[in-house]
Formats: structure tokens, C-alpha cells, sequence
């Protein structure tokens, strides 16, 4: 076997979204507990849809859900292309995917004042 056979890229191309990720959730809880008010802090659960990196609840009156987003495209290499944002090519990037998730969980959560935020770096 040949050095080529060992090159772990998924395990790298899926690891820096993680690490971002709980970096995220670690300064949303710091925040919080700062505040001294109370609150659920949720990750990875799939009724949230696809805002379910970070979900922040306060009580029942009021709910945050966030969409985490990390990219290794290197600025001015491989940017991303309007078309990224616009086509249904299965991309991170496709916002009409975020838009319909959104609006469905605005229908069942209707009586939280809810936001719904795509983060990324």
C-alpha cells in the first residue's frame, strides 16, 4: 500500500465542522451561564430541522435555533458562486433548504418568539 492509500480527507473535512461547532455551543453556554438566566441549550435534534447545531430555550417563551456553518474554502481560491446559494445541488449553501425548514418550524413553534440564525465562519 502506497502513502496515497491512508489520506483520511473525510475524517479533515468533517472535523473542522465539528470543532467549530462545539466551539460555538462552549461560547453560547459560557455566554449563558454569565447571564445567570435559565435556559436548555440543545444540539443535534432532528425536530429542529436544519437549524439543530444550536438550539437555545428559555423557558417557554422564547426559543433560538442556529444553523452552524464551516467552510475550508480558501478566499480567493474557491470561492462560493451565487449558483451555490440559488440551485438545488444538494450544497451547505443552498438557502432555500434553510428558508423551508425555517418556515415550517416558525408553524409549530408560532407562540415562541422565535429567530432562526445560519452562522458561519
Amino acid at each position: 500500500m502506497t502513502e496515497e492509500s491512508f489520506k483520511a480527507s473525510c475524517l479533515k473535512n468533517t472535523l473542522h465542522g465539528c470543532l467549530y461547532q462545539w466551539s460555538l455551543l462552549t461560547w453560547v453556554a459560557i455566554k449563558n451561564l454569565e447571564s445567570n438566566e435559565n435556559f436548555e441549550l440543545i444540539s443535534e435534534d432532528s425536530s429542529f430541522e436544519k437549524f439543530d447545531d444550536l438550539v437555545l430555550k428559555y423557558g417557554e417563551n422564547r426559543i433560538l435555533f442556529f444553523q452552524a456553518k464551516h467552510s475550508s474554502k480558501k478566499v480567493g481560491l474557491d470561492d462560493y458562486k451565487m449558483s451555490d446559494f440559488t440551485t438545488n445541488n444538494k450544497s451547505d449553501a443552498y438557502l432555500a433548504k434553510y428558508f423551508d425548514s425555517w418556515y415550517r418550524l416558525e408553524n409549530k413553534y408560532y407562540h415562541i418568539k422565535e429567530r432562526a440564525y445560519i452562522c458561519n465562519r
